[in-house]
């Protein structure tokens, strides 16, 4: 009995292993943002806060869909750290979202977002920004 206890608990882990495969390789391979492209795309403007958003080609249909939740995270970001500029310091930056998880110079290399005054781009992954629970991009308790 214990020997197919053993046996049952082994594969269910190699499928699961198996099952998160996917997830860990898409982890472990981030990919590669051109900055330059992001910050030369035509971008539109958010309408509550007139911040600059750009997507890469695969977000583009979405593209509204990231408008509104700009201005919406980041009011409530604001109502959460008693920001009161109205937006003022975030708007000389592009807000960019990628597809998934990109190289930086953060993180061993792997991030789902990374603020860079030096390029003027404040970029986020798709994933970081649709997840939700613990620490959601722009969302504090």
């Amino acid at each position: 009995m214990q020997k197919r206890a053993f046996i049952i608990l082994l594969i269910s882990l190699i499928m699961t292993s198996c099952t998160n495969m996917g997830h860990f390789k898409h982890m472990m391979k981030p990919e590669v943002v051109n900055k330059d492209d992001l910050k030369n795309q035509a971008h539109a403007l958010t309408p509550k806060y007139k911040f600059k958003v750009v997507t890469t080609e695969s977000l583009a249909e979405q593209r509204s869909e990231f408008m509104i939740a700009v201005d919406s995270l980041f009011a409530e970001y604001c109502d959460c750290m008693n920001i009161t500029d109205n937006g003022e310091a975030v708007r000389k930056f592009i807000i960019a979202v990628v597809h998934s998880t990109f190289t930086c110079n953060h993180h061993q290399g792997k991030c789902n977002g990374e603020y860079d005054p030096h390029n003027e781009l404040i970029v986020g992954s798709y994933k970081a920004f649709k997840r939700s629970g613990t620490l959601p991009l722009l969302q504090h308790e």
